[in-house]
């Protein structure tokens, strides 16, 4: 996959890219981003979305059975 990034200020709605000549009779995809919006930065992400992030305080052994494997019904 090839990426082509070009920047223009647009005066119309039609918009003329001779870098993608190369291109012609081929099917492309395009994606067309604003420069004047900017990505949300870390401080702007609520902190509601993980409640729990940074929460766990122990944690023994994840993978030991909830009860000891002889007293399970499947095994008598």
């Amino acid at each position: 996959m090839q990426a082509i990034r070009v920047t223009r200020t647009l005066d119309s709605a039609t918009i003329y890219l001779p870098q993608l000549l190369p291109l012609v009779g081929r099917q492309v995809e395009i994606i067309v981003l604003s420069a004047d919006a900017a990505a949300p930065s870390a401080s702007d992400v609520d902190d509601s979305i993980n409640p729990l992030a940074g929460s766990v305080l122990r944690y023994d052994d994840p993978f030991e059975p909830a009860v000891p494997a002889d007293e399970w019904e499947a095994n008598q």
